[in-house]
C-alpha cells in the first residue's frame, strides 16, 4: 500500500485492527483520472476566487505556438513577480472514493507554494483532513482528505486547490517554464476498504512568456499643416512617436522625414522631452543627425531629407533600466528657415513626409528606415504608412487690400488666413474677434471694421477700429435662453469682417461650431443581470462610456461614474483621467473626435436588490479641486438590475 495521510494513518491502522474493514477486496478497471487543471479556462477571471489569483489571465497558446491542453497555465509579460494563481487537482469517474491523498511537485526557481487546501464544496471533502505539507527548497506540496463513519462517495469533483506566487516575470525575449507533475508513489486514491483505485494522471505545466505586442510604433509631424507668415521664418515642426508599448524595451529611434530644398533649409535640432523622461539611474540621452541627402534614389527630384536618431545611452555598467519608454511624445522639434516666398494668389507647398532612404548614414549601402531598437539592438518596426506626415505652405505676400478674421484661440486653430475654419466653443464662452488689415502686407490703421456674427436667430453686428498694428477687436459671449438653449444654439456659427480702403472693400470669413467641449453620447450597462453572492465576491458591475469632441485642441477630461441602488444609495463609482482629449492637430473641422471607456464597478454587499441606474459626467478637473463640468449628466437607457444567483 501507498504512503498513507500522515493525519489519519493511525487512526485507520487502529480501525482496521478492530475489523472494521473485514470486506472482499474489489479489483477496479481503471476509469479514473487524477488531473491537475487550470480554472481560468475562459480566461476572463470572473469565475476564479481572487482571494487566490492576482496574476492576470491565462493564454491558450504555449511558448511552442501549440495549444495549451486543460492542465497548463500559461502566462506572458502582463504577469509579475508575487503574483498568485492556483491549480485545481480534479478526480474523474472514481468509483467509491473514501480516502485520498495528492502530492505534487514544482520548479522551485520559478514558483513557491503558498497555499492549499480541499477544495470548496466538493463531495470528496471527507471527515478528517491532513496537514498540507509544503516544501519550498525541494519543491512538493502534500495533503489530502478521509472518511470516518461516512459511505464512500462515486463521481467527478476537485480533490483540492494549490496556491502558487510567481517568483519572477518576463522581460523582453524571456521564458521560464516547469511541469506541474502528481507523484504518483505519494498521490492515491483508496476505497472504503482501503483498496488502493487505479487511476491514470494528466500532469500540468507553468509557462511564463514574452510575447511581441501587437501594437508598433509610429511617428507623426505636429502640425499638420504649417503657414509660414514671412520669408526667413523659424519655422518650428515637433516630431511625435505614438503608441510605443513598454514590453519593446525600446532604447533608441530613428526616423527620416522629406521635405522640398526650395522652400526650407535644415537649421537645427532641438531635443524632445519623451525619451528623456526615460532616462534614469545614471542613463542618459544623446541626438544624432543628418540632412545632405540630395540625389538620394528614394526622394524626388528636389528634395532633400533629415535623418535624427535618438538614443537613451546606458548607465556606467552598461545596463538600461526598467520604465522603459511607453505611450508617447515629443521625440524633438525641428527647425527650418523659410527660404522661398510667394505672391498671392500663387502659393507653394511642399509634403512633410517620413521617408526612407537608399544611402544609410550608418552602414552605407543599406536603407534607412524609420525604426526603433532596444538595448538587444533588435529592430523593432515603424511602418511608413502607419506614420503621420504633414504639409508646409511657403509665406505668400498679399499685394493690395486684406483682412484676415481670426479669434483667440492660437494659430492654426483660431482660423488665421483667408477664410479659414476656427476651433470649435463652450455654450457660453466668450468669443473674443480679431481682424488684421493690410495693404500690401503694411498694417492700416484707423479703419473702422464691420463684424457680424450669425447663427439661426441669433446675428451679431459690431464695429472697431484698428489700432497701429492694423489689428481691430471684438467680443461677446455666446448666448444661452432660457428656452431650448441646446437646440438654438449648439451647432455651426459663421463670423465675418469687412473694410474699405479707399474704395476698395475686402473681407474674410471664419466658421466655428458651437458645441460642449467634451460631449458623453452614453452610457450603458454591459449586462442586464448582476448577482450579488454571499459569502464569495458579487459580479462587478460593468459598463461602457462612449464620449466625444470637436475639438481639434486637446483639452484635459475627467470622466466620472456612479451607480445608485433600486433605493437610492449611493454603491460604486469609478473616474477616468486623460490628460490630452481631442485631435490634437489641425484639419478635422465638424469632425468628433470620438473614444469608449470600458470599466468595471464592484458590486457592495450592501446593495439592494432591484433595479440600479448609472450616472456619467465630464469635467475639466474634479468638482473637489474646483473643476466645472464640460456637458450634461448622462444616464442608462438600458435597465440593469441586481439579483440574487
Amino acid at each position: 500500500m501507498k504512503n498513507t495521510l500522515t493525519a489519519i494513518s493511525v487512526l485507520l491502522v487502529a480501525m482496521l485492527a478492530i475489523g472494521m474493514f473485514l470486506a472482499i477486496p474489489v479489483a477496479y478497471a481503471v476509469t479514473a483520472n487524477m488531473s491537475v487543471l487550470n480554472p481560468d479556462y475562459t480566461h476572463d477571471l470572473v469565475h476564479v476566487n481572487p482571494s487566490y489569483w492576482t496574476a492576470a489571465r491565462t493564454y491558450d497558446t504555449k511558448h511552442d505556438a501549440t495549444p495549451a491542453g486543460l492542465g497548463d497555465v500559461i502566462f506572458h509579460a502582463d504577469t509579475h513577480a508575487d503574483d498568485i494563481f492556483y491549480v485545481r487537482v480534479n478526480v474523474q469517474n472514481v468509483v467509491n472514493l473514501w480516502n485520498w491523498q495528492i502530492k505534487l511537485l514544482f520548479d522551485t526557481t520559478l514558483l513557491n507554494c503558498t497555499n492549499a487546501f480541499v477544495a470548496p464544496g466538493t463531495i470528496f471533502d471527507f471527515a478528517i483532513d491532513s496537514p498540507v505539507i509544503i516544501d519550498n527548497i525541494a519543491g512538493s506540496v502534500m495533503f489530502g482528505s478521509g472518511g470516518l463513519t461516512e459511505p464512500p462517495v462515486s463521481g467527478t469533483d476537485d480533490l483540492g486547490w494549490i496556491v502558487f506566487s510567481i517568483k519572477k516575470g518576463v522581460s523582453y525575449g524571456e521564458y521560464f517554464s516547469c511541469d506541474l507533475v502528481l507523484d504518483d508513489v505519494d498521490s492515491y486514491l483508496n476505497d472504503g476498504d482501503m483498496v488502493e483505485i487505479p487511476f491514470t494522471i494528466q500532469n500540468g505545466r507553468y509557462e511564463i512568456f514574452w510575447v511581441p505586442p501587437t501594437d508598433h510604433p509610429y511617428f507623426e509631424v505636429d502640425p499638420s499643416v504649417y503657414y509660414a507668415d514671412s520669408l526667413g521664418e523659424d519655422v518650428a515642426i515637433d516630431i511625435y512617436v505614438w503608441n510605443v508599448d513598454p514590453a519593446w524595451e525600446i532604447i533608441a529611434l530613428q526616423f527620416a522625414l522629406r521635405f522640398n530644398a526650395s522652400l526650407l533649409d535644415p537649421m537645427s535640432v532641438e531635443a524632445g522631452t519623451f525619451m528623456e523622461a526615460f532616462a534614469n539611474d545614471g542613463e542618459s540621452v544623446i541626438y544624432a543627425e543628418g540632412h545632405d541627402y540630395m540625389g538620394d534614389a528614394a526622394l524626388p527630384d528636389g528634395f532633400n531629407a533629415w535623418t535624427v536618431g535618438v538614443i537613451i545611452l546606458p548607465d556606467g555598467m552598461g545596463n538600461w533600466h526598467a520604465p522603459y519608454p511607453a505611450d508617447g511624445g515629443l521625440v524633438c522639434r525641428l527647425h527650418f528657415n523659410a527660404t522661398l516666398a510667394t505672391i498671392s494668389p500663387t502659393e507653394a507647398w511642399t509634403d512633410l513626409s517620413f521617408t526612407y532612404l537608399e544611402n544609410n548614414p550608418l552602414n552605407p549601402g543599406d536603407d534607412f528606415y524609420p525604426l526603433a531598437l532596444n538595448g538587444l539592438m533588435d529592430e523593432i518596426s515603424i511602418s511608413l504608412t502607419d506614420c503621420k506626415g504633414g504639409n508646409y505652405r511657403a509665406p505668400m505676400t498679399v499685394l493690395g487690400l486684406a483682412i484676415d478674421l481670426y479669434c483667440q484661440w492660437p494659430s492654426p486653430y483660431g482660423g488665421q488666413g483667408f477664410n479659414m475654419t476656427a476651433d470649435a466653443f463652450q455654450p457660453q464662452e466668450q468669443v473674443d474677434l480679431f481682424a488684421r488689415v493690410t495693404y500690401n502686407e503694411g498694417p492700416v490703421q484707423q479703419k473702422l471694421v464691420g463684424f457680424e456674427v450669425r447663427h439661426g436667430e441669433f446675428e451679431f453686428t459690431r464695429m472697431a477700429f484698428t489700432n497701429d498694428v492694423g489689428i481691430a477687436h471684438v467680443s461677446y459671449r455666446i448666448p444661452w435662453p432660457c428656452d431650448d438653449p441646446a437646440g438654438r444654439v449648439l451647432g455651426e456659427w459663421i463670423a465675418r469682417a469687412t473694410v474699405e480702403v479707399a474704395k476698395q472693400v475686402a473681407n474674410d470669413t471664419m466658421p466655428f461650431k458651437v458645441w460642449w467641449t467634451v460631449e458623453i453620447t452614453s452610457i450603458e450597462p454591459k449586462e442586464t443581470y448582476y448577482y450579488k453572492r454571499k459569502p464569495l465576491t458579487s459580479d462587478p458591475f460593468t459598463f461602457v462610456m462612449n464620449f466625444r469632441t470637436y475639438r481639434m485642441q486637446q483639452v484635459p477630461v475627467v470622466l466620472t461614474a456612479v451607480v445608485y441602488d433600486e433605493l437610492g444609495f449611493m454603491i460604486g463609482y469609478d473616474t477616468k483621467v486623460i490628460s490630452a482629449f481631442g485631435w490634437g492637430e489641425y484639419g478635422h473641422y465638424c469632425h468628433f473626435y470620438e473614444d469608449t471607456w470600458e470599466f468595471e464597478i464592484a458590486m457592495p454587499s450592501h446593495a439592494m436588490v432591484g433595479k440600479c441606474t448609472v450616472y456619467a459626467n465630464a469635467f475639466d478637473k474634479l468638482p473637489w479641486i474646483y473643476g466645472t463640468p464640460y456637458c450634461p449628466e448622462v444616464t442608462n437607457a438600458n435597465s440593469f438590475y441586481v439579483k440574487l444567483p
